[in-house]
């Protein structure tokens, strides 16, 4: 049985640390009608999700995301600007332009 939601600019990414002892799928898309764009971090050992973002997008604009290698921050990139979204491990961090 098919679904009526239309998704697009999908992404799929897995980030495991052998030192911490976690495997973590992180999946993101942008949904048609609703106008969101979804992120979803899923624990594959217990398989919950334990971290969820949910932000405005228009279904006729690109967007992509991505997980940055070094410092494990998903960042997603539209026409409205950046929003950098720290998995991490580190509690805080600063920026810099």
């Amino acid at each position: 049985m098919g679904n009526k939601l239309d998704i697009a600019d999908a992404n799929m990414f897995v980030l495991k640390n052998e030192q911490h002892g976690y495997r973590e799928l992180i999946v993101s898309y942008k949904t048609m009608y609703i106008n969101t764009f979804n992120c979803m971090v899923i624990d594959l050992t217990d398989k919950l999700i334990i971290f969820r973002h949910e932000s405005f997008q228009l279904w006729e604009s690109q967007v992509r995301g991505f997980l940055t290698s070094k410092s494990h921050d998903f960042v997603i990139l539209s026409r409205e600007g950046i929003c950098i979204i720290g998995l991490g491990s580190d509690d805080a961090r600063k920026y810099k332009d």
